[in-house]
């Protein structure tokens, strides 16, 4: 941090600190959910691992880059990325993080 010379401007840089810290604890959570479900042997069951890209998610703490993985279901050819998997992965692939 820089040498604050007032409250303000130390409260200001603790402000940017902590974004730029709440930021990158987002996209190591959401690569490292990605990386478990790429492992995961229950997913591989039904899901199949489709493409691998970059996105950006905009919060309130400011823009995330991560990594992600497209994945597709062998059966039903649906396809979701785990920026999606809270709501959507329901059919399985779901626990397939702890597999």
């Amino acid at each position: 941090m820089k040498n604050p010379e007032t409250l303000a401007e130390y409260v200001m840089n603790m402000t940017e600190e902590l974004h730029k810290f709440g930021l990158k604890m987002l996209r190591e959570s959401l690569e490292t959910m990605d990386e478990l479900l790429c492992k995961s042997t229950l997913r591989k069951q039904k899901w199949l691992i489709e493409a691998h890209s970059n996105k950006q998610l905009i919060t309130s703490l400011g823009t995330v880059y991560f990594s992600k993985t497209l994945f597709t279901n062998k059966e039903t050819g649906y396809s979701i990325t785990v920026s999606r998997s809270s709501t959507d992965f329901r059919g399985g692939i779901s626990g397939a993080i702890s597999g």
